[in-house]
């Protein structure tokens, strides 16, 4: 059994896998020693794998490493199966690195077009030669709706969720708030099939994060998406068992 660490940065998520298929997840406000010790209840794993876009206190890290008999700390130098060489890896985050892992992984082939729609929005590109072609970040959801409260007078505070996905034949808002949360949730939709329409026809769109949800359910259903809550984790199993001593 592995365990999968990714530390995000608003949350971190810790997840079980079983012969490839995770047994149990759970996503906590923060990364610490004493909780990954009650994650772990006693037990050792096969091997652990931790990837982090914000800071992780060498308490908690320690204690990551001595859970599994094998320890990755996923960086510019960890082999995966992926062919990062057209890309300078060592200013790649580790959340792009897993992600893009974890697309192939899932549809087992590309061209891809990988979405991870959290704090921020990554949409990257995996050719069909596996190769992982770069791609582009963009404010997420929330930060949009954000900056539109920060950055004006009046327009109010809200969420992506209080007024659910676009309809695509009743896409205006009703209210200032349904126009905000329309307007941050269609921007996101209109630049992924932007990238789409720019990428070979034969493409899979592969989405994950906090946003992809509810992105999802705005496109329109002609558009084939592949969704994976937990894209991230699997993409850190496959690289972790790519390791494998």
């Amino acid at each position: 059994m592995n365990l999968t660490i990714d530390r995000g940065n608003s949350s971190t998520k810790l997840t079980l896998w079983d012969d490839g298929r995770a047994s149990y997840a759970v996503t906590v406000a923060d990364l610490t020693a004493d909780g990954l010790c009650r994650f772990a209840g006693g037990k050792s794993f096969d091997g652990v794998i931790l990837s982090a876009v914000a800071p992780v206190a060498a308490e908690a890290e320690e204690a990551a490493r001595t859970l599994g008999r094998r320890y990755v700390r996923l960086s510019a130098d960890t082999p995966t199966p992926l062919d990062f060489s057209r890309y300078d890896i060592s200013r790649l985050g580790a959340d792009r690195i897993a992600a893009a892992v974890g697309a192939r992984s899932v549809v087992g082939r590309g061209p891809l077009l990988v979405g991870d729609l959290g704090t921020a929005s990554t949409f990257d590109f995996v050719d069909a030669g596996n190769c992982f072609r770069g791609g582009v970040i963009s404010a997420g959801v929330g930060m949009r709706l954000d900056a539109l409260h920060d950055h004006t007078s009046l327009l109010p505070a809200i969420t992506a969720e209080a007024t659910g996905p676009l309809d695509c034949l009743e896409w205006t808002g009703c209210d200032t708030a349904g126009a905000m949360s329309r307007g941050a949730v269609a921007g996101t939709v209109g630049e992924l099939l932007y990238y789409k329409s720019l990428c070979p026809a034969d493409t899979t769109i592969v989405l994950t994060g906090g946003y992809s949800d509810i992105v999802n359910k705005s496109i329109p259903r002609n558009v084939d998406v592949v969704c994976c809550d937990n894209l991230t984790g699997l993409g850190l199993n496959s690289i972790l068992n790519h390791n494998e001593a």
